[in-house]
């Protein structure tokens, strides 16, 4: 990804469905996984820090990551897109992107500055919620 190198095509699922939050959390960890950005530890991470907070954050999006103390189980910094067209309830709200983050310091402000900017465009939002084209996600995110 130009800019951040932190999402790439790879790290784009789309057309994903999840019986709940937490099979949304569970493939989100196996997302990081595939990519080589985690090891199988992170997902438990992922797992405890939702525990301690919903990381829901309005738009239909949730951003599932590690807390401060599962970096040493994250391989490079990376994140990862899952799109649920059909929505998972989410601590009482519906959600339809996952964007799972795996950094070992900081946050990945670039691509999180164009996410943010997208949640306050309707129309960009309603075509990352329908996308069926992993490149054209990557194109509205500038990645």
């Amino acid at each position: 990804m130009p800019g951040t190198g932190l999402l790439d095509r790879d790290g784009v699922r789309l057309g994903l469905s999840a019986l709940d939050r937490w099979d949304a959390v569970d493939q989100v960890a196996m997302a990081l996984l595939d990519i080589g950005a985690t090891s199988a530890r992170y997902g438990a991470d992922m797992r405890s820090r939702e525990l301690w907070g919903s990381t829901y954050v309005g738009g239909g999006i949730a951003l599932p990551h590690g807390g401060s103390g599962s970096t040493g189980h994250v391989n490079r910094p990376a994140m990862v897109l899952l799109q649920f067209p059909d929505g998972v309830c989410w601590a009482g709200q519906e959600v339809r992107l996952c964007v799972g983050i795996a950094v070992c310091h900081g946050a990945p402000a670039g691509l999180l500055c164009s996410l943010g900017q997208a949640m306050l465009d309707p129309e960009i939002m309603a075509q990352l919620h329908g996308s069926t084209d992993a490149d054209h996600v990557l194109n509205l995110l500038h990645a």
